[in-house]
């Protein structure tokens, strides 16, 4: 087959193709460079999606042996939930890590990504070059340490959060090259899809839990599993790939058969089933240590944020607390912004997955102010 480049496009001769009237049929070489990645993507989605029909490990391991493809690279690493529960295509990068973990969060807060996703509070999908200089990188200790070995000099990840407490961190490194504006978009573009996946897959894993607790049908475990983990009725519809006001129906029966008056208690109700933690000293702990309220919570923010976690309206907290309804309320504007959530449902959900006691402790000598 003769053919010739000629200003950045293969041009194959007519006796190799013809097209339509006797035209040479022309393929640019971006174009086809885009046809082939297309083709990359259209593979990447039908194994993930396959895989998140069986459970969230198989679906990592499908992801990274996707991305693997989809963006080249020497490696793709996976850091599910914390950096002890990292995946790599390269195992010998992936025992290193976990042979030296303990290295690893001694000098973790060095990384720049990971400074700049908790600097941000966005995940989005950024490389080492966005971050720093590579003379400066070199620099680090973390480097010498964990990244000169595998000859890692280019980076480029994105940070999913699936719910509460539920974070993968993804990325890309190699050696020869950086990586291009394209390849950092494509991996943002991915970021939204693959967040879903995990979620579902999330729900499906939580459903079977429930239904078996609540006596509850399919649908509707899978759709209370998204509310325990905070998602809102327009999430869990794109989740499901259900209509709102299907979600709306679903959540009406829930309350009815949970006995819940409302989302909070729900979704509390379901993490009592789902979240299998020891309760410690009951209701009437007098103290809470420092390591129990990573928010900077004030007392009496942390009392109001305990007695909402139990599911109880503004009201019923003033009662309890013999303060007004309004004083509740700003307390819970001011906890909203300390814990980055939107709403009472998102606080209780994430004070349960994130302060690690499922009914915190209420000094006791507060009830009597």
């Amino acid at each position: 087959m003769a053919f010739g480049r000629s200003a950045g496009r293969l041009r194959f001769s007519e006796a190799d193709v013809r097209v339509g009237w006797n035209t040479p049929f022309v393929v640019s070489f971006e174009e086809a460079v885009n046809r082939s990645r297309e083709a990359k993507l259209v593979d990447f989605v039908g194994e993930v999606e396959a895989a998140a029909l069986s459970d969230r490990a198989q679906l990592i391991h499908a992801i990274i042996d996707g991305l693997a493809r989809v963006v080249p690279c020497d490696r793709v690493v996976c850091a599910d939930g914390d950096m002890t529960g990292t995946t790599s295509s390269e195992p010998g990068f992936q025992a290193f890590r976990q042979v030296h973990m303990s290295a690893w969060k001694t000098f973790e807060w060095q990384h720049p990504k990971l400074v700049h996703w908790s600097r941000t509070g966005d995940g989005a999908a950024v490389r080492f070059s966005d971050l720093i200089s590579r003379r400066a990188l070199h620099r680090l200790p973390i480097y010498d340490h964990f990244w000169r070995p595998f000859e890692v000099e280019y980076d480029v990840g994105v940070r999913i959060e699936s719910g509460p407490a539920h974070r993968t961190d993804l990325s890309c490194t190699r050696s020869g090259k950086d990586f291009s504006d394209e390849e950092r978009d494509l991996l943002e573009a991915l970021r939204p899809y693959l967040a879903r996946l995990l979620q579902h897959v999330d729900a499906r894993r939580s459903a079977q839990t429930l239904r078996t607790r609540f006596g509850i049908g399919r649908r509707e475990a899978e759709v209370l599993g998204l509310v325990a983990r905070g998602k809102t009725n327009q999430e869990i519809a794109a989740t499901l790939f259900l209509s709102a006001g299907t979600v709306r129906k679903h959540l009406e029966h829930i309350y009815t058969k949970l006995g819940a008056a409302t989302r909070t208690q729900a979704a509390l109700t379901a993490l009592e089933a789902l979240e299998a933690r020891t309760r410690v000293d009951g209701p009437h702990a007098k103290t809470q240590d420092a390591s129990i309220n990573p928010f900077g919570l004030t007392s009496r923010e942390s009392q109001i944020l305990t007695i909402l976690a139990e599911g109880k309206s503004n009201t019923e907290i003033a009662t309890e607390l013999a303060v007004s309804p309004q004083t509740v309320k700003k307390h819970l504007d001011h906890i909203y912004i300390k814990l980055d959530v939107r709403g009472r449902t998102d606080a209780a959900v994430r004070a349960r997955l994130d302060w690690r006691l499922p009914q915190f402790a209420r000094p006791e000598e507060e009830h009597v102010r």
